[in-house]
């Protein structure tokens, strides 16, 4: 998604129709990405979002006899094409403001908010958690202990030193 120029809205996996529906429209979503296991809430919440067709929902796991696409399908479609679709090269500086991110907060308050986050944010807060685990040696792991869900803020950015220094 970042490669075309696009930016990500991770949701929570226990929302239900409404609280998603809110969130892909408050985000200003055009597609879904979601596992089979969470496609029917997905399914009542587009019903609320008209930006958003039951073509736009693509499954990470599932099989070619769903009517819906895979990723892996949509991957193949990408390489089928005739001219590919350009790749995202920022300009200097253009990483402080291009959009990468729009986290929503647990909505203790309210209503929960978009918070917009760049590729500079993305990109400083990986350096961070390089230098932190510096000291490990990461090559010899293939798991990492995670403590908040990848959907949360901080969820995010616990990325292992050797993925991060790829970035």
């Amino acid at each position: 998604m970042h490669k075309l120029g696009g930016a990500v809205s991770p949701t929570n996996p226990s929302y239900g129709p409404s609280e998603l529906a809110y969130q892909l429209n408050d985000s200003g979503s055009v597609a879904l990405v979601t596992s089979s296991s969470l496609l029917p809430v997905a399914m009542m919440a587009i019903e609320q979002v008209p930006a958003i067709q039951s073509h736009r929902i693509y499954l990470i796991d599932g099989d070619n006899s769903s009517s819906l696409k895979t990723i892996e399908q949509l991957i193949q479609d990408g390489r089928r094409m005739k001219e590919p679709l350009p790749s995202l090269n920022l300009a200097k500086g253009e990483s402080k403001t291009r959009l990468a991110l729009i986290c929503y907060s647990s909505g203790t308050t309210g209503l929960p908010k978009g918070v917009m986050i760049s590729h500079y944010n993305v990109i400083s807060n990986v350096f961070q958690v390089a230098l932190i685990l510096k000291h490990f040696d990461d090559t010899r792991r293939d798991v990492t202990l995670m403590l908040l869900p990848l959907y949360h803020i901080y969820g995010k950015y616990h990325i292992p030193r050797r993925f991060a220094l790829r970035c």
